[in-house]
């Protein structure tokens, strides 16, 4: 998914479609007991990783589809390449958790005082 965190929505859509068509995702209803019905991507019969992957797979295809794939970033922190959705009302987020935005802000302040502090 880097490739679409880098806007080449192309080549992405092409990926997208190979894990759709590997994982054989499709909608479908579950229920387990006393639980609500639930929307699933893939069948009782597939592995756990692949059910995961299958429905990762048709959630970034839905966001490909949609007018919100602009609200995709990439965590402006130094050392972290995690994807995010920009939910923030105004669409300014940068990082992908406050963990990324204290440490960024820390070295930033930390890089301010030693130039201070330099003759």
């Amino acid at each position: 998914m880097v490739l679409l965190a880098e806007g080449d929505v192309d080549a992405s859509a092409g990926e997208l479609n190979e894990l759709l068509r590997v994982t054989r995702a499709a909608p479908r209803l579950t229920q387990y007991e006393g639980a609500p019905w639930h929307l699933h991507f893939a069948g009782p019969e597939v592995s756990m990783a692949t059910s995961w992957l299958a429905e990762f797979a048709t959630a970034v295809a839905m966001l490909v589809g949609s007018d919100d794939l602009e609200l995709l970033r990439r965590c402006g922190a130094e050392r972290c390449d995690n994807l995010f959705l920009d939910a923030t009302r105004n669409h300014t987020q940068r990082f992908c958790s406050t963990a990324c935005q204290n440490r960024t802000k820390v070295a930033a302040f930390r890089s301010r005082a030693w130039c201070s502090r330099s003759p």
